[in-house]
């Protein structure tokens, strides 16, 4: 009765391994992390002074050259008006444009943000490359159009691939909306509205 006893106290030991303990559980991968996407800017102060603005491209219109408009292509009744930030964030670039006197100013919300803003045609420059920007803070003024006028453009870009111009209108507030769609109405565009395309390549 004890031999037998001792068989089965025997097997069972073997079943488990000599020293009677399980098999350790293979090593759990480690949960995969995904980034949470920064959300976009928020466009809340027009780039101008929209009274002032005679002729306004809409985004997505066509251009004489054949291109899709990628931006808010403004012309001002005067020289000399404020271009101001329309959303915070930090001046990456200030490139000059020898060809027409001005500058191209770029503006990015984060430092990580996929979205650029981008002020084209600026002139009397009033921030420099690493300043800081907020809404309704001057950038400079307005490039050069037809004598007397002025002119400079908006655009925002989104990292792709592939990398695409977005109409601001997208991530626009209520306010600024409905004042670019006033401003559109009173230049007598005939365009119906300032999207005429979800996006564009530049």
């Amino acid at each position: 009765m004890r031999h037998g006893l001792a068989v089965w106290i025997a097997a069972a030991l073997a079943g488990t391994g000599c020293s009677g303990a399980s098999a350790p559980d293979p090593v759990a991968p480690p949960p995969t992390t995904v980034p949470t996407p920064e959300p976009p800017p928020v466009l809340s102060v027009p780039m101008v002074d929209l009274d002032g603005v005679v002729n306004f491209i809409p985004f997505g219109a066509p251009l004489a050259n054949g291109a899709t408009n990628p931006a808010y292509d403004f012309v001002t009744s005067r020289r000399g008006v404020d271009v101001r930030a329309v959303a915070a964030g930090v001046v990456t670039v200030v490139g000059a444009q020898p060809e027409y006197g001005d500058f191209e100013i770029h503006v990015r919300p984060t430092p990580s943000s996929d979205y650029l803003v981008i002020y084209d045609h600026v002139r009397d420059l009033g921030v420099a490359e690493g300043a800081s920007v907020s809404p309704g803070d001057r950038l400079g003024a307005v490039g050069h159009g037809n004598p007397g006028q002025g002119h400079v453009e908006l655009q925002i870009n989104r990292r792709g691939p592939p990398d695409v111009a977005v109409c601001p209108r997208e991530l626009g507030t209520e306010a600024f909306n409905a004042a670019h769609d006033a401003a559109l109405r009173a230049t007598g565009s005939p365009h119906p509205g300032v999207c005429l395309a979800p996006t564009v390549i530049p």
